[in-house]
């Protein structure tokens, strides 16, 4: 009942303070029967308060905002290997302080420097090694907090060898435009790479490459060499690449891959084992994947590979090869839309080597499938290897959330411990040039916030975590024009990648979505995306029962529109069943027939995939896919 009084226990003139009724002051007079609530952010860096609920009950005291303590410290990179900081070390930029319990996060920033807030109590401090070639001299350090606590860390090289990474990106694929890439490599190692450069392969029959802002080295059918020198340890580079979706050949929908690749692209491991890749072509009258072993070590047991048609898993195999050999798997070309997945050697990335076949054929209607690529992982968890795939689209949302994989079905089927990629899209739909972004993402709990990867961006970027998981990307004299001003340079993206806990629950459901401020207005709030931890969502499609070796089952045709025609060939049964589901598993339709060739009309079914049985005297004889269009 008087003034209330936001004073920050640091005075910065980029305070903003926003309250719930719009106003923006940092002094207000607090009125009787209302309740006050507000938010102080910090324009420069991005940190912000919790929300303070202020009544009408509140005392003098009460409105004293309570000092946290806070542990603060540096993280540096061991020159000498006597893991200790000593004036010749370096900083280690951009580490994630985590501590716990509560999981409180801090980064580090240029000069490897971090401060956390919290209350006061019992802690365990951790930072993690960025990658193989480095280790933590301190674990698990134990603090009993009461005003401030100093805990450093030292990052000790195992060994000297450069350790390359790379991402590319793309925020949408507009048919018929050109579409501008952003490439982002950096050397995490602890080492220079010597003459590096990078190569990105895309399918020249339906793009074009139109320019780079970096001197292009040499251009095969579909492949591209860029120079990019000498690489020092934790230094990163940039550049940007243009490619143009072809109107006449392409369709809207249609999903195009472009891959990046650094160069030098090996790793000090053991190298006397398997290793397992796969490769997919479109030849025509078939699709073929390769299954290789380009190790140089025989396998020792037999692993499977699968073939995925479309949302159903059509065919199951083994391979076990000698170093250099391999395996073709053959499938016709009929506008479907093929994916193989085949097992790796334990410890040996990609962990799931896979390829995938869109637009080879088409089907009865002249046309073939598309929608179905994204929906699953990308064979890209190596950190030399980056894949980006987007369905071309016509009109875009301008700020937005995307995540791959998109997941399967209505909840978004994810297996366990699949990699999640994030991109939000921002555009300046104001009145005026917006000269700073700034996005805010809280990481959902059941993600592994040590594991997050900040990826490439239209314009350069800081970033930071903190409190219980905020991501918090600045984007500085981004100056960004209005839409109506133009177009291209109203617009930009930034992309992140980021592991889930290990071996979560099934049926958890990890969400997210972020904020985006323009400038000092408020903010705009993304989509929601969400995947859902599953298992053996991917239904099996079960050509023949194998004690009828004789059997056959034609659907024609299928595709069908208002009926399809069975014939069932080589049993002596008189009578048959057929059982429909939809694609969540449920009955939809059962009929009986008094002979082994029938009519299915649709009757009334939507138009969609569709899973059908055939029966016999209790015997499951036959099931598969049935498409209605």
């Amino acid at each position: 009942k008087g003034q209330a009084i936001i004073l920050p226990n640091c005075c910065n003139a980029n305070l903003k303070y926003l309250w719930n009724d719009g106003n923006t002051a940092s002094t207000r007079t607090i009125k009787q029967n209302v309740n006050y609530k507000v938010t102080i952010s910090d324009l420069f860096t991005g940190d912000y308060s919790s929300e303070s609920i202020i009544d009408d009950d509140s005392t003098d005291t009460d409105n004293c905002p309570k000092s946290l303590s806070f542990i603060e410290g540096y993280v540096i990179l061991d020159k000498n290997n006597n893991c200790q900081l000593d004036n010749i070390d370096l900083p280690a930029q951009k580490r994630i302080i985590e501590i716990k319990p509560g999981s409180y996060y801090g980064t580090t920033d240029n000069n490897g420097y971090y401060k956390v807030f919290l209350p006061a109590g019992n802690y365990t401090v951790n930072t993690q090694a960025a990658t193989p070639y480095e280790q933590v001299c301190q674990k698990n350090i134990q603090v009993n907090l009461v005003d401030s606590a100093k805990i450093d860390f030292v990052l000790k090289p195992i060994t000297n060898c450069p350790y390359m990474t790379i991402d590319i990106s793309t925020p949408f694929v507009r048919r018929c435009f050109d579409n501008t890439y952003q490439v982002k490599y950096c050397n995490l190692g602890t080492a220079t790479a010597k003459d590096a450069y990078v190569k990105v392969t895309f399918d020249n029959k339906y793009m074009t490459y139109k320019s780079a802002s970096v001197p292009l080295f040499s251009q095969s059918a579909g492949v591209l060499t860029f120079k990019v020198g000498d690489i020092e340890a934790q230094k990163c580079g940039n550049f940007s690449i243009v490619l143009n979706v072809n109107c006449n050949n392409t369709v809207l929908g249609q999903t195009h891959c472009v891959e990046a690749k650094v160069y030098p692209d090996s790793l000090r491991t053991n190298n006397d084992q398997p290793k397992i890749i796969s490769k997919a072509q479109c030849n025509g009258s078939e699709v073929v994947f390769t299954v290789k072993n380009i190790g140089n070590k025989t396998m020792a047991i037999a692993k499977n590979y699968l073939i995925i048609e479309e949302e159903v898993i059509y065919k199951k195999g083994n391979f076990q090869l000698a170093p250099n050999h391999s395996i073709d798997i053959k499938m016709p070309a009929n506008g479907k839309t093929y994916r193989l997945e085949a097992e790796q050697e334990n410890g040996i990335l990609p962990s799931k080597p896979s390829a995938w076949v869109e637009a080879c054929g088409t089907n009865n209607q002249g046309s073939f499938s598309t929608g179905f690529v994204t929906l699953f992982g990308k064979s890209d968890d190596d950190s030399f290897t980056s894949i980006d795939c987007h369905q071309s689209i016509g009109s875009y949302d301008p700020n937005e959330k995307q995540t791959y994989p998109v997941g399967l079905k209505n909840q978004h089927f994810i297996e366990r411990n699949q990699d999640l990629e994030y991109i939000i899209d921002f555009q300046n739909e104001g009145t005026d040039t917006a000269f700073t972004v700034v996005l805010r993402d809280t990481l959902d709990k059941s993600l592994n916030v040590n594991t997050l990867r900040m990826g490439a961006s239209s314009h350069l970027y800081d970033w930071n975590v903190s409190g219980n998981g905020l991501l918090t990307v600045t984007l500085n004299k981004v100056n960004l024009t209005t839409k109506k001003q133009s177009e291209e340079k109203s617009k930009g993206f930034v992309k992140f990648n980021i592991s889930q806990l290990p071996n979560l629950p099934l049926g958890t459901v990890i969400k997210n979505n972020a904020g985006i401020y323009f400038d000092f207005n408020a903010p705009i709030i993304t989509n929601e995306v969400f995947h859902t931890i599953g298992q053996n969502f991917i239904k099996t499609v079960s050509v023949n029962n194998p004690a009828f070796e004789k059997l056959k089952v034609n659907v024609y045709p299928n595709p069908m529109t208002e009926e399809t025609t069975f014939d069932i060939q080589g049993v002596d049964f008189q009578s048959f069943e057929i059982v429909v589901f939809d694609i969540s598993g449920k009955t939809i339709r059962y009929e009986k027939h008094q002979s082994p060739r029938f009519i299915f009309q649709k009757n009334g079914l939507e138009n969609g995939l569709y899973f059908f049985q055939i029966r016999s005297e209790g015997k499951m004889l036959s099931n598969g896919k049935l498409s209605i269009f």
